[in-house]
């Protein structure tokens, strides 16, 4: 059997997304890791360190350092500035595990090493928590060094799992009928 290569535009376009939508359905649905989640699936600091976390938004964090040299020699001094600046980016989709996990407080590694991130419950969700806040600036310690960003938009990342890996903790409820006093026949 001969096939006919798809010779329309519109058909070739129809056909994308057709692909597309059924390859959609396939992959893991990320949602925000609220309390509610916790009590329903009655997770254990124990559990959440089983699943898979991601950020709802990328961090920037930078660490700057300044140096200053002065140099002599026969007939000048050099005085020369530097200045040296270190990121450390974490993608919106990168994935990262709890290494500390407990009701109040998840440390969560985006690399292996032990360094982590801080996220904290408000509002019902797990929110992005700094080490501590300098005015308008948060400051994270990572590999040693203070690193800084941007309160603003910082304060509004918050962490997500894959609801696919909630499916292995199961959640069994009993809910039982009540029980009445037998009455004797006689009364």
């Amino acid at each position: 059997m001969k096939t006919m290569p798809i010779r329309t535009p519109a058909l070739w376009a129809m056909t994308c997304l057709t692909l597309a939508a059924l390859c959609g359905g396939c992959a893991n649905r990320k949602v925000p890791l609220t309390q509610k989640l916790i009590d329903q699936y009655n997770l254990t600091p124990s559990d959440l360190m089983q699943l898979q976390y991601y950020v709802s938004s990328e961090v920037k964090l930078a660490n700057v350092s300044k140096d200053s040299d002065l140099t002599r020699s026969a007939d000048a001094l050099q005085f020369r500035k530097t200045r040296h600046e270190r990121q450390i980016i974490v993608h919106k989709d990168l994935p990262g595990v709890a290494e500390q996990a407990s009701r109040d407080r998840l440390g969560v590694s985006f690399e292996v090493g032990g360094n982590t991130f801080s996220f904290v419950p408000r509002g019902g969700m797990f929110y992005l928590s700094p080490s501590r806040e300098e005015g308008s600036l948060w400051l994270f310690k990572y590999d040693g060094l203070d690193y800084y960003g941007k309160s603003a938009p910082l304060s509004n990342v918050y962490l997500l799992i894959e609801e696919s890996g909630l499916t292995r903790f199961t959640k069994e409820t009993k809910t039982l009928p009540g029980r009445k006093v037998s009455r004797s026949p006689f009364d």
